[in-house]
């Protein structure tokens, strides 16, 4: 049976406590980058998932293409960090 979420966060936060702070300086700028993104796209959640019901607007409305594929974009280079991390932790 596949590990569930709880275990894996559970494993994450041993290894965590377990790697020296040199470990967590090679992954500070992963950390970093990934925090950007998060603020980024964090505020558009709510807009992204419901639009502006009040003013009619969908979020077909309120989002181009090109605000889509920079937001996709956002949030395929976060797995790709997350991956990384995940590694340097031996997590996955």
């Amino acid at each position: 049976m596949a590990e569930n979420v709880v275990d894996k966060v559970k494993k994450c936060a041993e290894k965590l406590r377990e790697i020296s702070s040199l470990a967590l300086e090679r992954l500070r700028p992963l950390l970093e980058e990934l925090d950007s993104i998060a603020e980024a796209l964090a505020p558009e959640h709510s807009r992204a998932t419901y639009g502006k019901p009040a003013r009619g607007l969908t979020p077909w409305d309120i989002y181009s293409r090109s605000d889509a594929e920079r937001a996709l974009s956002y949030a395929r280079r976060a797995v790709e960090l997350m991956r990384v991390a995940l590694r340097e932790l031996e997590v996955l």
